[in-house]
């Protein structure tokens, strides 16, 4: 009777494990894919950005409406990719200035949906991509195909992240295995304390001695319930909103003028190797010998050089004050 009783309590661990382990594996496939699904979008239009900006002195009325078009397309397909994830109805997110679009783009976007059924996300997909291809024909995006090319890349392989994403959305974990599992638990709960007390006669150490493994197969089981859907309102699951606000923020740090800057060093920068090594430290408190760490007394934290650094910019705005009122 042990034996038997020994091999179902293995059998019942055995299941919690791989239920557990499957369950953290969907929740950590499903907050990578929805990253690198962010990771790719932006990249394709920080790259459109920068392959508009020679247009700018002849064609600036046309690639200032192909950004502000391209960034509230961009917005509103990342808002509905997280949505059809998502798909419980509750949930909106904040997209940027979506009726700033045409009027023909939005009656477009709402008959798609509403007569036929087709995705949203598909739907500005294909928007951004013929974008693209206009702009390219007008002369707004002066690059060459082949270097172009990678921006439909990137696009796609942010699409098919986010196919993969909603997989894991429309694929629950295996219902018959689910409810085996807890009615396994369920048993387990019932017959563990009348085999303890069976052969253990004390009134203390009976109930702690089948109350800890219960415990240990209800938790288990509990987590794994609440890892295998994290696209959720409960509190561990994945923060949607707050990826799309991310993308929203820094979808307008490209729009900004700002976002056209050229970097270039200062007339007063180092140009020796050895004197440029002093900026290699990032951390502070590392131990002897680790990377980065440099002797040199001019050696400087990230911390330090841009406070530096903006104290500097306000003493030059101070001065340049003074100097107008003048």
């Amino acid at each position: 009777g042990s034996q038997v009783w020994s091999g179902s309590t293995l059998a019942v661990l055995i299941m919690l494990g791989f239920r557990t382990k499957e369950a953290y594996a969907r929740f950590w496939e499903s907050t990578t894919l929805l990253h690198q699904m962010q990771g790719e979008w932006f990249e394709s239009v920080s790259c459109l950005f920068a392959f508009s900006a020679s247009a700018l002195p002849k064609k600036g009325n046309e690639v200032a409406d192909f950004r502000h078009t391209l960034v509230r397309l961009m917005s509103l397909m990342h808002g509905f990719a997280l949505e059809e994830i998502k798909d419980d109805g509750k949930v909106t997110y904040d997209v940027l200035d979506v009726m700033g679009l045409d009027n023909a783009t939005l009656r477009l976007l709402v008959n798609m949906k509403r007569r036929h059924g087709t995705d949203r996300v598909a739907v500005i997909m294909h928007m951004v991509q013929m974008l693209m291809t206009y702009n390219m024909d007008i002369g707004v995006l002066n690059v060459a195909p082949p270097i172009l090319s990678r921006v439909y890349q990137t696009l796609s392989r942010g699409l098919v992240n986010f196919i993969n994403a909603q997989k894991i959305s429309d694929t629950m974990f295996p219902f018959p295995f689910a409810q085996l599992t807890a009615l396994f638990v369920l048993s387990q709960t019932f017959l563990l304390p009348i085999i303890i007390t069976g052969f253990m006669e004390s009134k203390v150490l009976a109930p702690l001695v089948a109350f800890v493994p219960l415990f240990g197969m209800h938790c288990l089981n509990f987590t794994a319930m609440e890892l295998e859907m994290p696209f959720g309102n409960d509190p561990n699951d994945l923060p949607l909103e707050k990826l799309q606000n991310k993308m929203n923020i820094s979808l307008l740090m490209l729009i900004r003028d700002t976002s056209d800057h050229i970097a270039h060093i200062d007339a007063k920068a180092k140009r020796d190797p050895d004197e440029m090594r002093g900026g290699l430290r990032i951390g502070e408190g590392e131990g002897e010998g680790s990377r980065g760490m440099v002797a040199d007394s001019s050696s400087e934290t990230m911390a330090t050089v841009m406070d530096s650094a903006s104290k500097q910019l306000n003493l030059q705005n101070h001065r340049s004050s003074n100097t107008s009122m003048f």
